[in-house]
């Protein structure tokens, strides 16, 4: 007898630790909840907003002569991705050749010559006769 009611004591002394351990984490995440917002209440987050992207900043950028750090970062981002799109349509106008888009060149600067079939030369370039 003296066994087993140690056995029920432990076991209850154990669902005790376990229910106040748990109370204890849901006290301290709801404190921390409170305290910051999550993503879906944003709080404090609309000021970044306009920090980066909202009306107001293009008006401001024009009226200032001096870039804070973070206008001076957004201008440097423009600029880069103003240097990439024209990059990127240089490249599209360059592929648009007939180097690059007839099948007919494969590799050459300038359309082989279409020889006899006794004539045929072996191409060191592309390592075809033609």
């Amino acid at each position: 007898m003296d066994m087993s009611m140690r056995i029920i004591v432990l076991i209850a002394f154990m669902l005790v630790c376990t229910a106040g351990t748990g109370l204890a984490q849901s006290a301290k995440r709801n404190a921390r909840d409170a305290a910051s917002p999550s993503s879906v209440d944003r709080g404090g987050q609309q000021d970044e907003y306009k920090i980066f992207g909202g009306s107001e900043y293009k008006k401001s950028r024009r009226s200032k002569a001096k870039l804070t750090f973070t206008d001076q970062k957004i201008k440097e981002y423009e600029d880069r991705q103003e240097a990439n799109a024209k990059r990127y349509r240089e490249q599209a106008k360059e592929m648009e050749k007939p180097k690059y888009s007839d099948p007919a060149y494969f590799g050459h600067n300038k359309k082989p010559k279409k020889r006899a079939p006794g004539k045929k030369k072996f191409c060191k370039q592309c390592g075809i006769k033609h």
